[in-house]
């Protein structure tokens, strides 16, 4: 009996997933990003509230006024989370063993991220 046109992609699926799912690096990137989620979901809750399609121009300025501050806020401390989320849990999956280490390497990946990160940008006017 032959095989689908499914099934074989199927198992070629399957089988690129196993490889993916066995890499650290991913698996670093995926569980600091599910830290961060609820910051996330924070951020983009109160950015849809501001940007209801329902309510006039000076209901959603009043808005952005109001919570656009705390929409960034969220934004940025989610990178942090992030950076500290990649060290901790790229550590852990070097070094299972030593699970009590992991959150150093996350205080070294949250320094390094403050020290790459401009705090000033020059921009072509001078400014």
């Amino acid at each position: 009996m032959e095989r689908t046109f499914k099934e074989k992609l199927s198992e070629k699926l399957m089988s690129f997933a196993g490889i993916i799912r066995k890499n650290i690096y991913l698996l670093s990137l995926r569980d600091a990003f599910m830290l961060s989620f609820p910051l996330t979901m924070f951020g983009s809750i109160l950015l849809v509230v501001t940007n209801f399609p329902g309510f006039s121009e000076k209901a959603r300025e009043g808005l952005g006024a109001l919570m656009g501050h705390s929409i960034e806020s969220s934004m940025l401390l989610m990178s942090i989370f992030v950076s500290i989320g990649i060290g901790y849990y790229l550590y852990l999956y070097k070094n299972p063993k030593r699970t009590q280490d992991a959150i150093y390497s996350g205080a070294v990946a949250l320094v390094s991220f403050f020290i790459v990160t401009p705090f000033s940008v020059k921009l072509e006017n001078g400014n």
